[in-house]
């Protein structure tokens, strides 16, 4: 199995700016950029760590991959959050008004992080890319109040993959949840292979005529973000990657997301499953 990343010594606390700058406003549009809320030297740190683990897993043969139940990396190239910290640190870098901020919207006097990734995405790569669809599509129970904190590792300003995102709060899913596609059919996968370019994950992809007519004339939104700054979108929000072949260099990102405590499962960190 791979080994986790070398822990690293702990970083001195950063100057937080107060309070936190927003831009957008989640309850109308269900989703909003926040600056400067995380340790950019922590970042830095978190970025290495998954680049020498993303280039390990792409030497592994399909049947090692298999092993380490991460059969679906070549579609989407993300691992589970914790083979790169595995103590969630990552918490210990965020501004200290965060976590609270996040379950005030959730509408919550607590929370539980569940089914936090790491991905890269390369631009030469365009089958890997996320279509549209929502996070809580993914999640049961699919009704649960949820927000994914989007860290981007590196800074977007057009040169890597950023997300194109739907600024349009929604109050339920846009198409069938994978329970549902699984229980019509049990044989239904996430990915399939498909022609040179065609997404992996057109399986479980919402329709883009369907989400044009969830609020239309509302185009959508691709933020440059600075290292440091972050995206919190509900879990029905819609969005996919921004991808174009002709950027520059891969992105690299953080999910960590939050939801109010699944019935008899408290709040735990780092990481609570339900």
């Amino acid at each position: 199995m791979p080994a986790q990343a070398p822990e690293q010594a702990a970083a001195p606390a950063h100057p937080f700016q107060r309070p936190i700058p927003v831009s957008g406003d989640y309850g109308r549009d269900g989703v909003v950029a926040l600056h400067g809320v995380v340790d950019p030297a922590r970042l830095v740190l978190l970025r290495e760590r998954a680049v020498a683990m993303f280039d390990l897993f792409d030497s592994l043969t399909e049947s090692q991959l298999a092993a380490l139940e991460a059969s679906d990396y070549r579609f989407h190239g993300a691992l589970p959050y914790r083979r790169i910290d595995a103590g969630f640190d990552i918490l210990n870098g965020l501004h200290p008004g965060l976590v609270p901020l996040v379950t005030t919207m959730l509408g919550s006097e607590k929370a539980a992080l569940r089914n936090c990734i790491v991905r890269r995405m390369q631009p030469q790569r365009t089958e890997t890319r996320a279509s549209f669809h929502q996070d809580l599509q993914f999640l049961w129970p699919h009704d649960l109040p949820m927000a994914t904190v989007w860290i981007p590792l590196d800074p977007l300003d057009g040169s890597r993959p950023g997300l194109q995102l739907l600024p349009r709060r929604l109050t339920a899913l846009a198409g069938p949840s994978r329970t549902q596609r699984q229980k019509a059919d049990p044989a239904f996968t996430d990915y399939e292979e498909g022609g040179p370019g065609e997404a992996f994950d057109r399986p479980i992809a919402l329709d883009e005529a369907a989400v044009a007519a969830l609020a239309p004339g509302v185009e959508l939104w691709e933020p440059r973000l600075a290292r440091g700054d972050i995206l919190v979108f509900d879990g029905l929000t819609v969005h996919r990657s921004a991808l174009r072949p002709d950027m520059a260099h891969a992105r690299i990102s953080v999910e960590l997301r939050f939801s109010v405590p699944p019935p008899g499962l408290d709040a735990a960190w780092p990481e609570a499953k339900a």
